[in-house]
């Protein structure tokens, strides 16, 4: 079985000198074990580090987060599930842990799901969300399929790529227009 490590900053529980100073989590050097039985049985295939939580993606198209709450700044050492299995269509396109969210491109590559850690559970429960940029990405080309997404903290990007067949309409293109690759921007 998968058995996975994690270590880095405010991965712990915090130690005594930690508590002292209000800290809610402490730094790791050394590898910390997560526990297997929290996660499923299924193989790990992505790990995705973000700057507030590690997000893993399994082969059923469950995810799991350690990380921190964006709602308390709880820490979650133990894992919890963010997307149960069965929800992200397989194989997944992308995969990726931004700042507070993680982000999972389905398939057909118009599958776009973001998630975040919460510790309310009504949160926890309505957290798995398509974001506002797909609707208005799909409005304008119907049919490109998103590739990558990637967000830092001020700013987003989106790579796209048109099917096969529109790449090959119009042999008066330039090559820019033939790879029909575009950037949107989310912000």
């Amino acid at each position: 079985t998968d058995q996975i490590y994690i270590w880095g900053k405010n991965v712990l529980e915090p130690l005594p000198n930690d508590r002292r100073k209000g800290r809610k989590a402490s730094d790791s050097k050394i590898p910390y074990h997560l526990p297997r039985d929290k996660l499923p049985s299924a193989k790990c295939l992505k790990i995705a580090c973000g700057s507030h939580h590690t997000a893993m993606l399994f082969e059923d198209g469950s995810v799991y987060a350690t990380g921190v709450s964006g709602d308390t700044k709880r820490l979650f050492l133990d894992p919890i599930e963010l997307i149960p299995a069965g929800l992200v269509e397989l194989p997944v396109r992308h995969f990726s842990a931004h700042m507070d969210r993680t982000t999972v491109v389905g398939r057909d590559g118009q599958q776009i799901l973001q998630v975040q850690i919460w510790e309310d559970p009504e949160l926890r429960a309505c957290s798995i969300f398509t974001p506002a940029w797909a609707d208005k990405l799909f409005e304008e080309q119907p049919n490109a399929k998103v590739e990558q997404v990637d967000r830092c903290w001020l700013h987003s990007l989106i790579v796209t790529s048109a099917p096969e067949e529109e790449r090959n309409n119009g042999a008066e293109t330039t090559t820019n227009e033939k790879s029909k690759e575009k950037s949107f921007s989310a912000d």
